[in-house]
């Protein structure tokens, strides 16, 4: 067995690296060679990859206010639409980490919550650089300062307007004016920028 240990040895060699050091990046399988902006590009992906399927892994648990209190809800309709399919073609996880990528990426997320009367009926993802908010300051649209949600839908080309109870809009915890986030890509390049 020495000679095992002692083979081990001779070809282990423990070494320190930083981050920019090319050994570090060769044993990642990245070119050191690769540009700087083309790293930080692919860190920024990988970041986001990985805290929007974090969140998307979570698990879900629905309360509701009631005469007793706070206590676990009765909705099983409802909770079955957010935990389990939010729409025939999503499983939660991937709405919910398609939410969660949205809103770090263009600092919005949108949700059309699609209704028959009172009754949820389910949930589809409106990509974030489709939309545009509306702030109704004259009540052209209806009542006066309300917020709509304009969509474009990429897919049938159509324009869709929906009130702001139709929408579950997430925003960044960044936002200069309440309604709209800021993305992260942008929080990111006004900071290095100094303009923050």
């Amino acid at each position: 067995m020495g000679f095992v240990r002692n083979a081990l040895k001779r070809r282990v060699k423990n070494e320190t690296v930083d981050m920019m050091n090319p050994k570090l990046l060769e044993w990642l399988g990245i070119d050191p060679d690769t540009p700087k902006d083309k790293l930080s590009e692919a860190t920024y992906f990988a970041c986001l990859k990985i805290l929007s399927e974090s969140l998307g892994k979570l698990p879900l648990k629905m309360y509701q206010r009631t005469d007793r209190g706070i206590v676990k809800s009765d909705k099983e309709d409802v909770y079955n639409i957010l935990k389990l399919r939010p729409n025939p073609y999503m499983t939660s996880s991937i709405f919910w980490s398609t939410v969660e990528m949205n809103r770090n990426h263009y600092g919005n997320a949108y949700v059309w919550c699609r209704y028959d009367g009172p009754v949820l009926q389910d949930m589809w993802i409106m990509p974030s650089n489709h939309v545009v908010i509306v702030v109704d300051d004259q009540g052209i649209l209806g009542k006066k300062n309300a917020i709509w949600y304009r969509y474009n839908d990429p897919y049938d080309g159509k324009l869709y307007v929906f009130r702001n109870d139709e929408v579950l809009h997430l925003k960044t915890s960044t936002t200069f004016d309440g309604i709209t986030g800021l993305s992260v890509r942008d929080v990111l390049k006004h900071t290095v920028d100094g303009a923050l």
